[in-house]
């Protein structure tokens, strides 16, 4: 398809390709407590990593990449640029609420290096894996490397649920995951400070009662 767009192949010399079970744009819910005590089973340097895709919906290829040079002095607003989102556009992220304003105080302690991410992620994907299994919602063999139950990605998908469940708008979910559905309705619902902190703060306390 790419080179197609690229006029490097005409629409005919195309094939089919099916795509397989796991390429689905299909995802689990996971509810707040079933997070909890997946959290509770990850080693505590991987919570940030973990927390924050869950509360805010980042995609795990961005929120690998985001740095210090992108997060304000606060430490509370994280200007992602296009160059590390799926859809090459800017997102704006605020971290405020139950869930997420605790994780920008822990910033704040932190050492800044420009150019270094601000979440640690060794390991993410047998960590997660395993805990997952620890908190009954999969299965981990360690021979095989293999498993089963919620996915990581399955963390955006339930950031999703949980802002619309709290009450928040669903355009303004739509600019804080950066989802590019509803475009007639959702180029007029521009994305601002104000309106996603007070989005993070709603979300958050739906989760963190639920958690509690």
């Amino acid at each position: 398809n790419l080179a197609r767009k690229k006029g490097q192949l005409g629409l005919r010399d195309v094939p089919y390709f099916a795509m397989p079970d796991d390429s689905q744009a299909a995802g689990q819910y996971i509810a707040p407590e079933e997070f909890s005590k997946v959290i509770a089973h990850l080693p505590t340097d991987l919570h940030p990593f973990f927390s924050f895709m869950y509360g805010t919906g980042c995609r795990l290829g961005a929120s690998q990449k985001i740095t210090w040079e992108m997060v304000n002095a606060n430490c509370d607003v994280l200007s992602l640029p296009g160059s590390i989102t799926k859809t090459k556009k800017p997102l704006l992220i605020v971290l405020d609420g139950p869930m997420l304003a605790p994780m920008a105080a822990l910033l704040r302690k932190q050492f800044r290096t420009a150019d270094k991410p601000i979440f640690i992620s060794t390991n993410y994907r047998p960590e997660w894996s395993k805990a997952v299994a620890k908190a009954g919602l999969g299965t981990w063999d360690a021979k095989t490397r293999t498993r089963t139950g919620v996915r990581i990605h399955d963390c955006r998908c339930s950031a999703a649920i949980n802002l619309l469940d709290a009450g928040v708008d669903e355009g303004t979910v739509l600019k804080i995951g950066g989802w590019k559905t509803r475009a007639m309705l959702d180029r007029y619902n521009v994305q601002n400070e104000k309106r996603i902190r007070a989005a993070m703060v709603k979300g958050g306390e739906h989760v963190a009662a639920q958690m509690n």
